[in-house]
């Protein structure tokens, strides 16, 4: 019979198989193969670490003017001001019975004057555009605060010129006279 199996003949012949590979990986490395094709991509790893923040920016433009707030309350009145000068108190007046007269002709009529105090001395004077003036008289006032002056002039040059009064008392009163 046959000395050798089938068996023990197929594990000689593996064996010497494997010792022929082994003797021929022995030699020297041979070289670099050309890079096979990209594999495909991985999974995303996970997300780093924050980084430090940067720089600021330019400010803005300013924005529009919001709405107007509602009123407020009104604030505690201020302190009196100092009390003013007495005012006029005169009730006087000065009428003349005739106020128009024609330029460079004698000038003739009568200031009657009231509102004034019983006994007060009443000056009347007559007042240029110019500022001059003329002393046209004085009378002094009854006791219903009356009194009359003739007004007598030369003549006078066409213009409005005014008749005044002033009492002693305070009282003070004008009237135009027209010359034309």
């Amino acid at each position: 019979m046959n000395r050798f199996s089938l068996k023990s003949m197929s594990l000689v012949i593996l064996v010497a198989i494997f010792g022929l590979l082994l003797a021929a990986c022995t030699g020297p490395e041979g070289p670099a193969g050309s890079q096979g094709p990209a594999g495909p991509a991985g999974p995303a790893g996970a997300a780093g670490a924050q980084g430090p923040a940067g720089a600021a920016g330019a400010d803005g433009a300013d924005g529009s003017d919001g709405a107007d707030g509602a009123p407020g309350t009104p604030g505690v009145p201020g302190v009196p001001g100092v009390p003013g000068v007495d005012g006029d108190s005169s009730t006087a007046g000065v009428t003349l019975v005739r106020n128009n007269f024609a330029a460079d002709l004698p000038v003739s009529t009568t200031a009657a004057l009231t509102g004034f105090e019983d006994g007060e001395s009443i000056e009347v004077t007559l007042m240029a555009e110019d500022g001059s003036s003329t002393s046209l008289g004085s009378a002094t006032a009854n006791a219903g605060g009356m009194a009359s002056v003739d007004v007598r002039h030369d003549g006078l040059g066409a213009g409005m010129y005014s008749v005044e009064a002033v009492g002693d008392g305070g009282g003070k009163a004008s009237t135009a006279l027209f010359v034309k």
